[in-house]
């Protein structure tokens, strides 16, 4: 059983804030009390509601009551939904096919996504409306995840994340098959939706070659305001900077135009500074 806030951006699992479930109007195991905030700051962490041990064959009434403790946000707010999900198990690895197959962002989206998170224009109505603007010139970004502290294979965050960062997709589906938190390991939401983002899988395969090439790359980059990166070398020592090649609102991919001397014959984009292939559109 699942319960929404019909006021909340994502609308993120959540029941009311005081009450109780009813399953099949019996007041006895089939009743479950919603837990009271740890206090009116903190905000409260709702876990799915299983009920597949107290439903029964048939018809089943589940009823959830709201509480009135105090009339602070009790009245005027409109209301929440509940609904059933019929589930059955499926094992991580079909999960993570079924979303290389099914759920990659779409491109103009992803790409619209890192430019709204610097500031830049925003399409009125697109699913990245939602994403905050920040004040700044520029960005980290682990190319590592967080967890496993290897390489980004499938980079992936949840529907509702507004950051840049993505964590390894086969190792949060196996990670959260195995625990069942469902949480984005950077903002805490509840990430049960997860899609894969294709600008930030562009930047991984536009690393790939530097890194088969030069020796002791670090994990962390630096991208800037017009998209532009920067990559280090044995912990903070600069290799690296590659230019967003950005045409009619499409990235045509990275150019590098400044890189250490002493490896820049070795970088496989520096002769001719060529561009890479792969093209992530905003049309």
């Amino acid at each position: 059983m699942r319960c929404i806030r019909l006021d909340g951006i994502g609308y993120e699992h959540c029941f009311p804030k005081f009450g109780f479930c009813q399953i099949n109007e019996t007041r006895n195991q089939q009743e479950f009390k919603i837990p009271d905030p740890p206090n009116h700051e903190k905000k409260r962490k709702d876990e799915i509601y299983d009920i597949t041990s107290i439903s029964t064959q048939g018809r089943n009434l589940v009823n959830i009551f709201q509480t009135q403790k105090d009339h602070k946000g009790f009245y005027g707010h409109p209301g929440h939904i509940i609904a059933i999900f019929l589930v059955k198990i499926i094992q991580p690895h079909d999960i993570v096919n079924f979303i290389k197959s099914h759920r990659t962002e779409d491109l103009a989206t992803s790409l619209q996504r890192y430019r709204s998170f610097f500031g830049g224009t925003q399409n009125n109505g697109s699913e990245v409306a939602m994403i905050e603007n920040h004040e700044t010139e520029q960005v980290t970004i682990n190319l590592a995840d967080s967890i496993t502290m290897l390489p980004i294979n499938v980079p992936a965050r949840g529907e509702i994340c507004s950051h840049l960062q993505c964590f390894d997709l086969e190792t949060y589906i196996t990670l959260n098959a195995k625990h069942k938190r469902w949480l984005c390991p950077f903002c805490n939401k509840r990430s049960s939706y997860v899609m894969i983002d294709p600008f930030f899988l562009h930047i991984l395969d536009q690393m790939k070659p530097l890194r088969d090439k030069v020796k002791k790359i670090d994990d962390k980059i630096t991208m800037f305001k017009n998209l532009s990166i920067t990559f280090t070398q044995d912990n903070g020592k600069f290799q690296g900077k590659y230019e967003a090649v950005i045409e009619d609102n499409t990235c045509k991919g990275y150019q590098l135009i400044q890189s250490n001397s002493q490896e820049k014959k070795d970088s496989p984009t520096s002769a001719g500074a060529d561009q890479a292939s792969t093209e992530v559109s905003n049309n």
